[in-house]
């Protein structure tokens, strides 16, 4: 049983957090055996039903989809030690893709659809070998793969006239080519390359063994984190190719949770969606969060069976935090966030049946936080903010053929630098309040871009709203605001700085605002201030251009 009433500070003068919960012994096994393991228990259970109730496939024909689909795929000619790249909305047959990819002995990386400019990046700088796509991007897939040397095919979900297809693999192999799981060394073999975000320039290919996987998978079925009864019902909307998205499949996959597939963020099809399947459980982006909040027709709809939210990939604000729902929405048990980076996957959750208003909760088990200030690199107490430092069984592996960007990620003693600035409380929760690279530096301060967007939230007329810093001759940097007024509010700029005035330090004072029709977020909620800059950075231009009187 995990222990998870108070945190494991390892000594004063190291000031590391190490998690309360207990770390479980990982399998020295390839992912694919672990998952077929784990699914052999439930044959005859639903792993997925589409949200029309269209289609349907139990956990015995994602088995069978899975050995047919990695038998023709060897078939074909792939090698262990390929990179196979899934690019798809959520469907059905994901998992049987899924699986069969693995079992085959391929390395997954995991594109968006359908970018094509990204997904030809991608498939560049990760080598990829194969494509899976839906039969909608198929003409975009071939523009994608043109002139990449070491791509050999692309494969689509549907039958498609003159492509070779999934189902047609599955319908026509009989498995025989498939002899089992490759016999690979867990911690040493790559099994995803997911991509950086490119916050700090373009995206880097990451490498994720069996093992990091195998253990952000296990860590995650601790009984305070992920531990449902197998009749709770899943919603499956959060993207299939983002890791994240593929995370909660994986972990679905290896607790035999029925899951409905819900193919994109449509926001009608997410109020009907819950009601026709009893959803119990929704796994969202923040972004989904903020439209229950916000749209008036989510109250028209019975949400009563949703016990619990658990959100990924940006903060709650802090004026839609989990304590904000629960009141919204009594009949829910918790709604928990979980933090993560692609680097190091998930290491931190809410624990079940706790709110604990904007904290991403407790460590994963075997992991450890060092919080240090970002002048002095010092290690800060409980209460202190700097930044976060990880280290952990999750960890990357490297960054593929990067390994100058791989030694600079990491302190001479094994530290994992985040570029996430927060604290962690006396009892081990962890709160995430800026990008190390967002903190405004105006003067001999750095300012804290959340903290004045949560004084603008509580302003009435203001719907969204974010801070950057500008440039400035005598401070280097100083706030600036822009903002979403709420419908029939007629409050100025002026307003809106007399306003935050009052409530700020004279160093975190806004230096200007501007009103917009949008605050530019990402398809997961999070803020895109690069957006914004640039914004302001094309505006000072035409304003520096215009003649003077």
């Amino acid at each position: 049983m995990s222990d998870t009433t108070t945190p494991n500070i390892k000594s004063s003068n190291e000031k590391i957090l190490r998690s309360p919960r207990t770390a479980v012994d990982i399998p020295n096994v390839s992912l694919p055996e672990f998952l077929c393991t784990t699914l052999e228990n439930h044959p005859d259970k639903y792993l997925m039903i589409a949200h029309d109730n269209s289609r349907s496939i139990t956990i015995k024909e994602v088995l069978l989809y899975g050995k047919r689909f990695s038998s023709a795929l060897i078939r074909r000619g792939l090698k262990l030690g390929d990179v196979f790249c899934l690019c798809s909305s959520n469907n059905v047959d994901f998992p049987a893709a899924v699986l069969g990819v693995m079992n085959a002995g391929a390395t997954i990386t995991l594109g968006k659809p359908m970018d094509t400019k990204e997904l030809q990046y991608k498939l560049e700088k990760a080598n990829a070998a194969y494509l899976l796509v839906e039969r909608e991007n198929l003409e975009k897939a071939r523009e994608a793969t043109k002139n990449l040397p070491k791509f050999r095919e692309i494969l689509v979900f549907e039958k498609t006239e003159g492509c070779p297809s999934f189902t047609e693999l599955v319908e026509e192999d009989d498995g025989s080519a498939f002899t089992g799981p490759p016999k690979i060394d867990p911690k040493v073999t790559p099994i995803v390359l997911p991509f950086s975000s490119g916050t700090t320039g373009l995206p880097k290919a990451i490498i994720h063994t069996h093992f990091s996987f195998l253990a952000t998978i296990l860590h995650t079925m601790d009984p305070t984190i992920w531990k449902y009864p197998r009749d709770e019902i899943v919603l499956g909307m959060y993207p299939f190719c983002h890791v994240a998205g593929f995370l909660f499949l994986l972990i679905g996959m290896a607790e035999g949770l029925t899951m409905i597939n819900v193919p994109s963020y449509d926001s009608d099809l997410f109020l009907e969606v819950i009601p026709r399947h009893k959803v119990s459980i929704v796994l969202a982006a923040v972004s989904v969060i903020y439209f229950i909040l916000s749209d008036p027709k989510a109250r028209q709809y019975d949400f009563t069976s949703v016990k619990e939210i658990l959100t990924s990939g940006a903060p709650l604000r802090r004026e839609a935090n989990e304590e904000v729902l629960v009141k919204t929405f009594p009949f829910l048990h918790s709604v928990r966030q979980l933090y993560g980076l692609s680097e190091t996957l998930f290491v931190s959750c809410t624990e079940k049946g706790k709110t604990i208003p904007n904290s991403v909760g407790k460590l994963y088990p075997s992991m450890e936080l060092k919080v240090v200030d970002i002048i002095t690199g010092t290690a800060c107490d409980v209460n202190e903010s700097g930044e976060f430092l990880l280290r952990g069984k999750q960890l990357m592996k490297a960054y593929l053929n990067n390994p100058t960007a791989f030694s600079e990620a990491f302190t001479p003693d094994g530290w994992y630098k985040t570029g996430d600035y927060g604290y962690y409380d006396s009892e081990g929760n962890i709160y995430i309040t800026d990008r190390i690279k967002e903190i405004i530096k105006t003067g001999f301060h750095q300012v804290s871009p959340t903290e004045i967007e949560s004084v603008l939230f509580n302003h009435p007329g203001i719907e969204d709203a974010a801070v950057i810093g500008v440039p400035d001759m005598a401070l280097g940097e100083v706030p600036y605001g822009f903002v979403v007024t709420k419908l029939n509010s007629h409050v100025t700029p002026d307003d809106i700085i007399h306003f935050t005035s009052d409530r700020l330090a004279p160093q975190k004072q806004l230096k200007g605002l501007e009103i917009l029709s949008q605050i530019p977020r990402s398809d997961f909620g999070k803020l895109q201030r690069n957006m914004l800059k640039e914004r302001f950075q094309l505006q000072s231009k035409k304003f520096a251009a215009k003649p003077s009187a």
